[in-house]
């Protein structure tokens, strides 16, 4: 919960695409919520989102259109972070982040979910949330057919 709680509070502060860093995102990169340092992992999201916040400029600047942007370790969690801050918000989603960003997350929120084959998969495996999903066996997922 500490840790979902910290990156919607990082997301918070780094919303703002004209904002070159407040007080608090400069403290914030200087601990992490469990105190210790930022990884390796960690500092490079850190460095793509200064790249994707200074794009999200540019675009604004350049074409006057506002633009959300997400960084996470994957596409998909990229995507999703982008689309949980809109509009013109950006989200940064680190690893240690991720079990509390989808344990609630309903299913049809996640890519290749959402549609009417995703709906019946949802429906034979009895689940709603990622949490839930994540908590499944391989056995049940074959029992369900979905593997």
């Amino acid at each position: 919960q500490a840790d979902s709680a910290a990156t919607l509070e990082m997301a918070r502060e780094s919303h703002a695409a004209n904002r070159k860093g407040s007080k608090a995102q400069k403290e914030r990169l200087e601990r992490t919520s469990a105190g210790g340092d930022y990884d390796q992992e960690e500092r490079m999201l850190m460095a793509a989102a200064v790249v994707v916040s200074r794009a999200r400029r540019a675009v604004s600047d350049r074409l006057g259109f506002s633009c959300s942007g997400g960084v996470a370790p994957t596409k998909q969690l990229a995507k999703l972070g982008c689309g949980l801050h809109k509009p013109n918000q950006q989200t940064v989603v680190l690893p240690r982040h991720i079990d509390g960003l989808l344990q609630d997350l309903p299913l049809d929120r996640l890519q290749g979910l959402g549609g009417k084959e995703g709906k019946q998969l949802i429906s034979r495996l009895g689940v709603t949330t990622a949490g839930e999903l994540g908590a499944l066996t391989p056995d049940d997922l074959v029992r369900a057919g979905a593997a």
